[in-house]
């Protein structure tokens, strides 16, 4: 099995001037940075870690870049504005008073 994007429908085209040949390496990319990084970043939200809050912000600014690039490397599909009204609503939501809460209770791991 191979990640070209087939079994989706998705033609490897847009990948023509890139460094990679097939969807694998930004596959992992995207599993890492949009899926396993917000995972840790719940955590940390909901443990009240220092940095959780500062990191929420940074998944959404790598989801702003990530869009910037799909654009860019010539992907025009409906899944754009998705990611852009869900980084935008990790952003909305980091800043709710809830969210960004008293700093002076806050872990400092």
């Amino acid at each position: 099995m191979t990640s070209s994007g087939k079994i989706v429908g998705l033609s490897s085209a847009p990948l023509d001037g890139t460094p990679f040949e097939n969807f694998l390496v930004p596959g992992l990319i995207l599993f890492v940075v949009f899926g396993l990084v917000p995972a840790v970043v719940c955590y940390g939200l909901y443990t009240r870690r220092r940095w959780g809050w500062t990191t929420s912000v940074g998944v959404a600014v790598a989801m702003l870049v990530w869009v910037f690039v799909e654009v860019v490397v010539g992907f025009d599909r409906p899944t754009i504005y998705l990611n852009l009204a869900t980084a935008g609503a990790i952003v909305v939501i980091a800043v709710h008073p809830a969210v960004r809460h008293d700093r002076s209770n806050i872990k400092r791991s």
